[in-house]
């Protein structure tokens, strides 16, 4: 999203045509096609190594139903979207996709993963609101909501559903506004 081949490759397009709001829609509707075609892939692959695991184990296939399966695709790519608006958004900080890669996964297992997994569950009711925030609670709670889950004991729930979705979706507007920002204030040209 950030430069394709090279900086200079997008500064070319940006001289030549088109402008660059059609550069950056052109974009943003790119990725929404690649992460729904990726979800949906997601989707097969899954499929096909259930079928696999079952045949080779004996089972009888047991699908879940078909209606929960269908409700749960706008949520997949719904997540999907989030996090790669969120590295789009990275590569144009940085006006390098491997550095915003770099970025990503180091935010996504040290922050979300180690941070507030470990003092998101002992930060209290002082915190708590806090961890609400960030992506990972509302990615968990999003995707918990088809798989039946109600939490723990020890750690329920920390976002409702419609809370959850309307936040990844807020998240990913705000990493495609930053992104649009960066590329109409910035000149590559």
């Amino acid at each position: 999203m950030g430069i394709e081949y090279s900086w200079g490759t997008l500064r070319t397009v940006l001289t030549v045509g088109p402008s660059r709001l059609q550069t950056f829609f052109a974009k943003a509707v790119c990725l929404a096609l690649v992460t729904a075609i990726a979800t949906l892939l997601r989707y097969l692959v899954a499929a096909g190594c259930s079928v696999l695991v079952v045949t080779l184990d004996g089972q009888p296939i047991v699908w879940p139903p078909a209606v929960e399966v269908a409700a749960s695709l706008p949520a997949a790519w719904l997540i999907a979207l989030c996090y790669a608006s969120f590295g789009a958004c990275l590569a144009f900080v940085f006006r390098r996709p491997t550095m915003a890669y770099c970025v990503g996964r180091t935010y996504l297992f040290v922050i979300e993963d180690r941070v507030v997994g470990i003092f998101g569950q002992s930060g209290g009711p002082l915190l708590s609101p806090l961890w609400r925030l960030f992506p990972g609670a509302t990615v968990t709670a999003l995707a918990d909501s088809f798989s039946g889950a109600q939490g723990s004991a020890v750690q329920p729930l920390l976002v409702d559903t419609e809370r959850a979705a309307l936040t990844l979706a807020a998240y990913t507007l705000a990493a495609l506004a930053v992104s649009a920002m960066l590329l109409f204030r910035r000149d590559v040209t």
